[in-house]
């Protein structure tokens, strides 16, 4: 493990008992998130002002709102990350309404939705986000109707963010799709297949390609002894393809965060399971070697939103569409990077 990466993980770990400690009642995963927020800009976590940033959010929201839900202390944490809390708590709040309107979106995605737009600096936008977006789920409706749902909103609000068209979208994803499953005949659900196509048809290039990189990751994670991820989780390697890295480096990297983060409190086999802390280990790693400094606040909130709710529902296969919005911004962020 490089210094880099250990320097990541001991600040990590450092965020995470500062936020424990201060927000004891919080979800153990809520923690790690929004540690991981912070640390992917290389600071320490400040608790009295995320703590002010909370009870201005309280006051400004329904006790009922899902902005009050498992996403109130990241939302709390980006307000503390941005330059003006109350401005960046209007800016959700509109988002949000908007995003609400979207028919095929299940409630507890809309606020995880609305701070990856904001955090985007797209606010401005979300009336063209969200046309492009509900007719992204028409169209995957309709090619791929037993494979679509309501889950894959998320996803779709991400694709609609991309500066493509939806026709070269749609066309990445059903090329992808045709070319993993019948073509390489890739060990996979239909489910998880589609959804690591949604992740790389964020952007432009040669579909196949990423679709061959993205095989070769898996691959490297078994050849290694240590696969990372089963069926459901296959879409978070989309945006580990797009990096630039060779992929034993890359597994090597995530492989040893994640063994030195099991033997910290919040970690450990009793906190959450091997595959979490791989997935979480696979964000820092990336967030370094992406280059995209604001990449980890963006991309693990829809994720661990899917998480917790899986862990109180004990319904493990709802992370497959989570995961498909969990990696997308560091897609995102790398395309925007090189233009």
């Amino acid at each position: 493990m490089t210094d880099q990466v250990l320097k990541r993980c001991e600040l990590l770990v450092k965020n995470r008992e500062a936020i424990r400690k201060k927000f004891r009642s919080e979800d153990n995963l809520v923690s790690v998130v929004t540690a991981l927020m912070f640390t992917s800009k290389d600071l320490e976590a400040d608790v009295e002002k995320m703590s002010e940033c909370r009870k201005l959010l309280k006051k400004n929201t329904s006790a009922f709102s899902q902005l009050r839900d498992i996403s109130e202390l990241m939302i709390a944490s980006r307000m503390t990350l941005s330059d003006d809390p109350g401005k960046y708590l209007e800016d959700i709040k509109t988002v949000y309404n908007r995003i609400g309107k979207i028919s095929l979106i299940n409630t507890e995605y809309m606020a995880a939705a609305s701070i990856q737009v904001c955090d985007m600096d797209r606010a401005d936008d979300i009336d063209e986000i969200v046309s492009k977006a509900e007719e992204i789920m028409k169209r995957m409706s309709k090619d791929h109707p037993v494979l679509t749902s309501k889950d894959d909103a998320p996803g779709a609000i991400f694709l609609a963010i991309a500066d493509r068209s939806i026709d070269n979208i749609m066309s990445d994803i059903e090329e992808g799709y045709n070319y993993l499953k019948k073509i390489n005949k890739i060990k996979a659900g239909a489910d998880a297949i589609q959804g690591l196509c949604e992740v790389l048809a964020i952007t432009s290039g040669d579909m196949i390609k990423k679709c061959d990189r993205a095989v070769r990751i898996t691959k490297t994670f078994k050849d290694l002894d240590a696969p990372y991820a089963s069926d459901h989780m296959l879409s978070s390697l989309g945006a580990l393809a797009e990096l630039d890295i060779d992929p034993e480096i890359l597994a090597s990297e995530i492989i040893e965060a994640a063994a030195y983060l099991e033997d910290k409190d919040g970690f450990k086999k009793d906190n959450m399971d091997r595959q979490k802390r791989m997935m979480y280990a696979s964000l820092l790693v990336a967030d370094i070697y992406g280059n995209t400094p604001d990449m980890m606040s963006n991309s693990v909130i829809s994720n661990t939103v899917t998480l917790i709710k899986a862990e109180q529902m004990k319904v493990l296969m709802s992370l497959a569409s989570s995961l498909i919005s969990s990696l997308l911004t560091v897609v995102l962020e790398k395309s925007e990077s090189e233009e």
